[in-house]
């Protein structure tokens, strides 16, 4: 019963969490094309959204593995906090160039700690009696 609560916790975080990193990454979008009226604006968000996932893939997983995974999401957790109070501080300050809101969507991007929240599969017997 304990384990059931424990996942009903996880499941309830995991999907507030995501929800509220898309419902950020459309801001961040908005925001830029209300400043700039620019369709090509909204495809430099996109990609600064999806890059770092891109090119970090590996890195992510190999730091997954080697560190704590609930630190790793912790860290996570709180830099994509930090960048959505930049966010807001940049809107409240009237920020009218683009650049500083790709920063805050790369650092949105980066903090989706998808690595540390996946666990190891193993196929094999020595890795099974390991596992954690």
């Amino acid at each position: 019963m304990r384990r059931r609560n424990a996942f009903g916790f996880f499941l309830v975080a995991f999907l507030t969490g995501d929800f509220a990193f898309q419902m950020a990454e459309v801001a961040v979008a908005w925001q830029v094309f209300l400043i700039r009226h620019a369709t090509i604006d909204l495809a430099l968000v996109g990609l600064a959204a999806f890059l770092p996932t891109f090119v970090l893939a590996l890195v992510a997983g190999y730091v997954a593995d080697r560190y704590d995974r609930k630190t790793i999401a912790l860290l996570a957790t709180i830099g994509g906090v930090l960048s959505s109070l930049a966010f807001a501080v940049l809107t409240i300050l009237h920020t009218n160039s683009i650049a500083p809101y790709l920063l805050v969507v790369l650092g949105l991007a980066s903090s989706v700690p998808s690595a540390a929240r996946r666990r190891e599969r193993c196929w094999s017997r020595s890795c099974r009696r390991s596992a954690i």
